[in-house]
């Protein structure tokens, strides 16, 4: 009999191992099981933020906003074209009939640290009085080719080197006689910083110098102007956003003013940019400047603080 319980107890102990060996199998298994969902899921989210980093396009942080200084490029393999037409205003009617500003420009993501660019600029108007000393038909035009590299790429951070080499032509026709420079080179180097201080606005910083001609009294020399370029932009939707800059020139003149003489005028620039989908975006802008690169944003539209330059862009990004 004792026998028999004793049989009976060493079956349930058994019975009772048994069962919490298997549930400390179930609970190793279900612990294993999450642990790999866990980590699938990990994986699967890391790799969706790596493929998110290199492959996601902004429309409103593409780097092409006119005259404004930021860390912003376009994502490895992504291109974008570009093209404006702008309408300066002096307040001069002579000067103000038929003028037309046209741009055109592409960049190119080698990396997601590189960007090349390359682009034109055409400025072409019938006679008029531009000041009181340089009148006539003005030719302004220039092309550049252009690379930003992007030293700093942190969440909130990015800092970059961007340089420019330029080929400028700027004449006065006045009467039979020439007075300016034609097809001269130029350049610039800046050092774009862009801080996000919040998800939809970005702060942005560019110190530089650029190199370029100047000519005073018929008078050719070179002019270099050293500058800061503070700028921001607002994103309170995927649709739509607001940009702005000030563009300081601290050492050089950067302006023809009504006198004839040149003078430091700060160049802004505030714009909107629309969202059209499919890589498409539509600028609207107004500025006291007329360069068309990096090199020649810090120069103002003649005469000196009098003008307003309005325009219309549109770009499309194949990415």
């Amino acid at each position: 009999m004792r026998k028999d319980k004793a049989i009976q107890r060493q079956d349930v102990d058994c019975a009772v191992a048994r069962e919490r060996a298997s549930g400390t199998t179930a609970k190793r298994f279900a612990f294993a099981a999450l642990a790999c969902l866990y980590l699938v899921g990990g994986m699967s989210e890391s790799q969706a933020q790596q493929s998110k980093g290199t492959l996601e396009f902004d429309v409103h942080r593409d780097g092409g906003q006119l005259h404004l200084g930021s860390a912003y490029q376009l994502p490895k393999k992504a291109v974008s074209l570009r093209a404006g037409v702008l309408y300066p205003r002096t307040g001069v009617p002579r000067l103000d009939e038929n003028l037309t500003f046209g741009r055109i420009g592409i960049a190119w993501g080698v990396t997601d640290r590189l960007e090349l660019s390359a682009g034109g600029n055409a400025h072409l108007h019938g006679p008029g009085t531009v000041t009181n000393k340089f009148f006539g038909k003005t030719t302004l035009m220039s092309y550049s080719v252009g690379a930003k590299y992007k030293l700093v790429d942190r969440p909130r951070l990015k800092i970059g080197f961007a340089g420019t080499l330029d080929r400028l032509k700027w004449v006065e026709r006045v009467a039979k006689k020439i007075i300016g420079v034609k097809f001269v080179p130029a350049g610039s180097a800046h050092i774009p910083i862009t801080w996000s201080a919040s998800s939809d606005l970005d702060l942005h910083v560019a110190p530089g110098i650029s190199v370029m001609p100047s000519y005073i009294d018929a008078k050719i020399g070179a002019g270099t102007i050293v500058g800061a370029n503070l700028g921001f932009t607002y994103v309170p939707s995927p649709l739509f956003s607001l940009y702005g800059s000030y563009n300081v020139p601290i050492s050089g003149t950067n302006a023809i003013a009504s006198s004839g003489n040149f003078e430091k005028v700060a160049i802004w620039t505030v714009g909107g940019r629309t969202n059209l989908g499919k890589g498409w975006a539509l600028d609207l802008v107004a500025t006291n400047g007329f360069g068309g690169s990096a090199a020649t944003r810090i120069v103002s539209y003649f005469p000196g603080s009098n003008s307003t330059v309005v325009g219309v862009g549109v770009t499309k990004t194949f990415h």
